[in-house]
């Protein structure tokens, strides 16, 4: 499974809450699963470690696949708020491309309380020459 293949990966040391990255109410409605939670809970199972729902997106954001870094940031500044989360924290995503939904997502953890945040991904996304070009 893909969480097995994390499991060896992950910052897993000193039993931190695992916080999947929320989809947005309408994409989680058409897709019909969060796929960083289902990563989570196969990997909190693997690991025994809880689950943490303490993240939520407060607005519908813009896909990110054809946005530059600096636009995935701006489309992402905001976008997260977290209630109560625990003190040491895991985000999980399944693919990691500018890092821009990590910070988002982490900057929110660290606001609500969080005083340690890691992440784990599955894969690690290229940008198209394009929009490295554009970046630049």
């Amino acid at each position: 499974s893909l969480a097995a293949a994390m499991t060896g990966l992950a910052p897993l040391d000193g039993r931190p809450a695992l916080v999947p990255i929320p989809l947005a109410p309408a994409r989680l409605k058409a897709r019909g699963y969060n796929q960083s939670a289902e990563l989570a809970r196969s990997l909190a199972r693997r690991r025994g470690l809880q689950v943490r729902d303490c993240l939520r997106r407060t607005r519908e954001t813009t896909t990110q696949t054809a946005l530059t870094p600096e636009e995935r940031e701006a489309n992402l500044r905001g976008a997260f708020v977290a209630a109560h989360p625990p003190a040491s924290v895991v985000l999980v995503d399944d693919v990691f491309t500018t890092g821009a939904t990590l910070v988002a997502a982490a900057r929110a953890l660290l606001a609500g309380g969080a005083k340690q945040v890691s992440a784990v991904t599955f894969g690690r996304a290229e940008l198209p020459l394009a929009a490295v070009s554009r970046s630049v």
